[in-house]
């Protein structure tokens, strides 16, 4: 579209009539209403072309187009973008480069057609308009033997498509061999016309606004590619989907075997998970899926080694608890070593939920489907479809790594990341889980903003002291600095802070006593070396400040000039 409605909006556009019942809606909330319409499509597993092979049409100079997709090789079966041109090889011919919105995401196809005909490649440069030249045009007279002039038109243009920029350089197909370049003339931006002489086919030539003759342009080649040949995908029954950093589970609630009701982990205040103490795999099946039968049976074969590695499985029934005796018969006839429940319906719709939001996909839960969780139950991976024991023994190794090493091994293929700080569980997770109608889980994210005080008695005291002096109160400062001595006689900060308030209060030796404490808690502290030089000092011990000083200037300390001038000023004093 050339405007966008946003615009319109702004402009002072109509309404529109865009809902089923005729109800009347601005220009931009029916915009984005049909972006959320799209959206939910594809996140439903539908594609933006329709699954529509790429096309290519050929132009039949006047005589209309042929489609040549499969002979040109462009019918890929991709959910095509962008389109960019390019001269990529330097060979008189354009390259093209496209982006898709599945995988590849980019796609590099070489022209390797040996037709013969020849072409010239300009390039030009502005002087008093941009350096680029964008908004130029080019005219290029061909002559042939018949003296019949054709006319070629080219512009300069910085962005065509979807979001897409082919090359500044223009790439003139001239035809067959033989005919030559009459002319050339730039219209450059702002109308300025400009001949150009000395151009010649099967050459790179630059443009430089206001010269009138063309200058020899040497191309450098680029970086060749191999070739390769497109393989569809295999396809297979199974995903597996590596969390880029550990997900607290929310508090999931299954059916042990025996009717009682089981709780599973839970997000504590400040967003911590509740573990079990091991590694869990939590295994959706249904007795009547067939795929759950082969990776049921495969995992009870693996059971010693899951035990070795520190991984429980847990087997969680999606049927309902009243079939519970099928599903005891159907585990024990696979020789099921491990415990197995039932899931509840929320813990389902819980489950599905997280899946399709980290996925962001609207479909369901596949069976089988298996969610791996560490001890401190956080989510690790999610496996949609069989899983492989093998497999299942290497991914354990990710339930130990912190959330750095986890980022990288969660990516197929090493690299440097950039791109902004992802959002906190608890800015991600809650408004998707209440646009889901799970408002418990939603509320469990949403203790994870609640900051946790571990404080101490000594820690509360110091903190009401320290207010209180900043205050200027210093009187009962001190009495809240005492109180968290009695209660920490070695709290540093309570005994740092409570000598500058006997410092300010020029009770000098009270304080010089005090930072001398500190510092046998902290003898790096540089700062309380500097508070006791200058206490030192005040009370005429010059000696004990220049030892202060000469152990910051040993550590490069930045009060080592003050301190010095405060020495100097006390001997001028003297």
């Amino acid at each position: 579209m050339s405007q966008s409605p946003l615009e319109a909006l702004a402009a002072g556009s109509a309404t529109v009539d865009a809902t089923p019942g005729g109800a009347t809606l601005d220009a931009a909330s029916a915009y984005r209403s049909a972006w959320s319409a799209l959206n939910k499509l594809l996140r439903r597993g539908y594609s933006w072309s329709g699954r529509e092979q790429n096309c290519a049409f050929l132009n039949l100079a006047g005589r209309g187009f042929a489609n040549v997709s499969a002979a040109s090789g462009f019918d890929f079966p991709d959910d095509a973008r962008g389109t960019v041109l390019v001269d990529w090889d330097s060979d008189g011919d354009q390259d093209v480069f496209l982006t898709n919105r599945t995988g590849p995401r980019l796609r590099f196809l070489r022209n390797d057609q040996d037709t013969g005909n020849a072409s010239v490649t300009l390039e030009l440069r502005g002087t008093r308009v941009n350096r680029d030249a964008i908004g130029a045009r080019v005219e290029l007279s061909l002559i042939d033997e018949r003296k019949e002039v054709q006319l070629l038109l080219r512009g300069v243009r910085a962005g065509e498509g979807y979001l897409a920029q082919s090359s500044t350089r223009l790439t003139f197909g001239l035809g067959a061999p033989g005919r030559k370049i009459a002319g050339v003339r730039v219209t450059w931006p702002g109308g300025e016309a400009e001949d150009f002489g000395g151009v010649e086919p099967g050459k790179a030539w630059r443009l430089v606004q206001g010269s009138g003759r063309a200058e020899p342009l040497e191309l450098t080649r680029a970086k060749s590619f191999a070739a390769s040949k497109p393989v569809a995908p295999p396809v297979t029954l199974g995903a597996r989907l590596a969390l880029v950093r550990p997900v607290p589970m929310p508090r999931l609630d299954v059916v042990a075997e025996n009717g009682s009701s089981l709780p599973l982990f839970g997000l504590q205040a400040g967003g911590a998970g509740t573990g079990t103490g091991k590694s869990v795999l939590l295994e959706l099946f249904s007795t009547s899926c067939a795929p759950c039968v082969r990776e049921l049976d495969e995992h009870a074969r693996h059971a010693t080694e899951f035990e070795r590695a520190g991984l429980a499985p847990l087997a969680l029934s999606v049927e309902p608890f009243e079939q519970r005796a099928r599903a005891a018969a159907f585990l024990s006839e696979r020789g099921w070593p491990f415990p197995w429940a039932t899931a509840t319906p929320p813990a389902l719709e819980l489950l599905d939920a997280l899946a399709a939001i980290l996925r962001d996909s609207e479909r369901r839960l596949p069976l089988p489907a298996s969610f791996l969780i560490d001890a401190q139950g956080a989510l690790r991976v999610i496996y949609l479809g069989p899983v492989s024991a093998e497999q299942l023994l290497r991914d354990r190794a990710l339930c130990d790594l912190g959330d750095g090493a986890q980022f990288d091994a969660a990516s197929p293929f090493t690299g440097r990341w950039m791109f902004p700080g992802l959002p906190s569980d608890a800015d991600f997770f809650e408004p998707r889980l209440e646009a889901r109608g799970l408002a418990g889980p939603a509320s469990e994210f949403a203790r994870g903003r609640m900051t946790v005080l571990r404080s101490t008695p000594a820690d509360l005291l110091h903190e009401f002291g320290r207010e209180r002096a900043v205050a200027g109160r210093l009187d009962e400062a001190q009495k809240f600095f005492q109180r968290a001595l009695a209660a920490d006689p070695r709290h540093f900060a309570t005994l740092s802070d409570w000598a500058i308030v006997l410092h300010r209060q020029e009770r000098l030796a009270s304080a010089a006593e005090l930072y001398g404490k500190a510092l046998a808690l902290d003898p790096e502290h540089a700062d309380t070396r500097f508070n006791l030089a200058l206490a030192l000092l005040g009370l005429g011990n010059r000696a004990g400040a220049e030892s202060q000083l000469h152990w910051l200037k040993a550590r490069g300390a930045e009060s080592v000039a003050v301190l010095e001038q405060a020495l100097r000023d006390f001997g001028a004093a003297k």
